[in-house]
This record gives structure tokens, C-alpha cells and sequence, in this order.
């Protein structure tokens, strides 16, 4: 009996990991946390890129701790995709937290140019610029999918 009940322990441990890392995909969650017009990063573009910081919240309410390796986001405006995010950095997203990824999106401004007047009427009149975020974060148990949207002030 005395034999067997270190394997016991052991097997239990390994269920217990096992039952994490297949809930891991169904605990961790994306979405977007803000999205803001960095003013005076685009003035030291001359105006050739418009930046924006992208805020994304990553809940993990699992008992693992997991890391985001990587992914690709877009940003999209007016159904055209004017930027986007190729390389996400490494980032560890510990067991039972929120961990918030920055991201900076620069938009070449030549990408606007078809969306110009819609661009100066929305800023003209005050309305809010909305643009939708769609990517893969993709981490060591899986990939984690966003689509939202939000407005920005200008």
C-alpha cells in the first residue's frame, strides 16, 4: 500500500494538470481594452503614419499560467483593413489574472486616402471614428480569437 500511494499522488497530479490545460482554451479569454490615437507619435511621423495604441485584456481564470507566443491582428475601417499588428511580443499571463497587452498599430496614411472625407466628417461634426479589431493571439495551449469593435475620438 505504501508503494502505491506515491504513484496515487503522482497520477492525480497528472490528471490535475491534464484537466487544466484542456480547460486552458475555455478559460482564457481576449478583448479589447481600448484603442487611442497617439497624437504626438504621428506628428513625429510628418503625418505619413497615424498611430494607435491598442490595448487587448487577456483573462486567464485557469490554474495554469500560460504565454502568449505570438499572433496577428487587424484593424479595420470603414470594411477595409488600414493596419495591423504582426508580431506580438512574448507575454506571460499568470494563473487567475487579467494581463493587458499593448499594442502599437500604424496606419500609413495612404491606406486612409479612399476613407478621407467620411474621416473629415466624422472629426467635423464630432462623431466618433470606429474601427474593428480582428486577430489571433496564439498561445502555448492554443489560439485565442478577437473581433470587436470601438470608437475613437480624434
Amino acid at each position: 500500500m505504501r508503494k502505491a500511494l506515491p504513484l496515487l499522488l503522482l497520477a492525480g497530479a497528472g490528471l490535475y494538470v491534464f484537466s487544466q490545460v484542456q480547460s486552458f482554451g475555455k478559460t482564457m479569454t481576449v478583448r479589447l481594452g481600448g484603442i487611442a490615437f497617439d497624437a504626438a507619435k504621428t506628428r513625429a511621423t510628418a503625418f505619413f503614419k497615424a498611430i494607435f495604441n491598442v490595448k487587448l485584456i487577456v483573462n486567464n481564470a485557469s490554474g495554469l499560467q500560460g504565454v502568449i507566443k505570438g499572433g496577428k491582428l487587424a484593424l479595420i475601417f470603414n470594411n477595409k483593413i488600414v493596419g495591423g499588428v504582426d508580431r506580438i511580443a512574448e507575454t506571460t499571463v499568470n494563473a487567475g489574472s487579467n494581463t493587458i497587452v499593448p499594442l502599437e498599430v500604424s496606419i500609413n496614411t495612404l491606406n486612409l486616402v479612399g476613407n478621407i472625407t467620411d474621416i473629415i466628417r466624422m472629426v467635423g461634426s464630432g462623431m466618433p471614428i470606429k474601427f474593428k479589431v480582428v486577430g489571433t493571439l496564439v498561445t502555448n495551449y492554443g489560439n485565442l480569437e478577437i473581433n470587436e469593435e470601438q470608437s475613437v475620438s480624434l
